[in-house]
């Protein structure tokens, strides 16, 4: 994949809202073919700042996806290393416990074997 300048969310938040704003414009172009009624010039007026909202509410709504997205790779890193480190400490204590079985029972042995 080629690496780019932009974040991801930019990116795709451009290619929304220009697929909205060319939707739109078709919209607007089509009503008075479609519905008989002539389209006002306060409708293009208004055209600029419907696509610059939508640019502000989709980028706004991609950038909080992209970051939970990151922060819940964050998480999901953190929770293997946890389990990692849960498996390596169970099984140095496991084979603490086997030593100190051993010793344990060589001690038992000697404590036997010795008159009293």
């Amino acid at each position: 994949m080629k690496k780019t300048p932009f974040p991801k969310w930019l990116i795709e938040t451009l290619q929304i809202v220009i697929l909205i704003a060319i939707l739109y414009a078709a919209y607007i172009l089509a009503g008075p073919f479609l519905g008989g009624k002539p389209v006002s010039a306060q409708t293009w007026l208004y055209y600029p700042v419907q696509i610059f909202v939508a640019l502000i509410a989709v980028g706004a709504y991609r950038y909080w996806k992209e970051s939970q997205r990151i922060a819940s790779e964050k998480a999901k890193k953190e929770a293997e290393l946890r389990e990692q480190r849960r498996l390596a400490e169970s099984k140095t204590q496991h084979e603490a416990n086997i030593k100190r079985n051993q010793n344990v029972q060589q001690n038992l042995k000697r404590q036997k074997n010795e008159p009293r």
